[in-house]
C-alpha cells in the first residue's frame, strides 16, 4: 500500500492555494493611548493538486512595534490576528505566512499576507 501512496504522490500535482485577503487589517480608537484591536478574517483554500485532508499552521514572518500580533486560530484555515496596539506604534504591520500540508500525500505549500492594526488615541 505504501508504495501505491508513494506512486501516486510522485505525480501529483503542486497544492496551490489562495485567500480571501492578503492584506488583513483591523483599526479601533478611544480616548486612550492603546486599546485591543482585532483584524477581519483571512481564509485560505486550497485550489488544486490536493486529497481534501489538510493541515494549517499560521506563523509570523516579520514584526511590528509594541506589541507582537496573535494569530485567534493558527491552526485552521481561517484566522483574525488581535493584539494591543498603542496610538505611539509606527510599525503597524506584520509578515504572516500559512503552511498548509496536505496529511495524506505530504505535500505542502505556503501563502503570504501582510496584517496591520492600527489604535488610534482620540485624546
Amino acid at each position: 500500500m505504501g508504495g501505491i501512496l508513494l506512486a501516486l504522490n510522485s505525480v501529483r500535482p503542486a497544492l496551490t492555494l489562495s485567500q480571501t485577503d492578503s492584506t488583513p487589517s483591523g483599526n479601533d480608537s478611544d480616548f486612550a493611548p492603546c486599546g485591543a484591536v482585532t483584524s477581519n478574517v483571512n481564509t485560505v483554500s486550497v485550489t488544486g493538486g490536493g486529497s481534501g485532508t489538510y493541515t494549517y499552521l499560521w506563523e509570523r514572518t516579520s514584526s511590528a512595534d509594541g506589541n507582537p500580533f496573535n494569530a485567534t486560530a493558527s491552526t485552521s484555515a481561517s484566522t483574525a490576528w488581535s493584539a494591543t496596539r498603542c496610538d505611539a506604534d509606527s510599525d503597524n504591520t506584520e509578515g504572516w505566512k500559512c503552511t498548509v500540508t496536505d496529511t495524506v500525500f505530504n505535500k505542502t505549500a505556503t501563502i503570504s499576507c501582510t496584517v496591520s492594526l492600527t489604535w488610534a488615541n482620540l485624546s
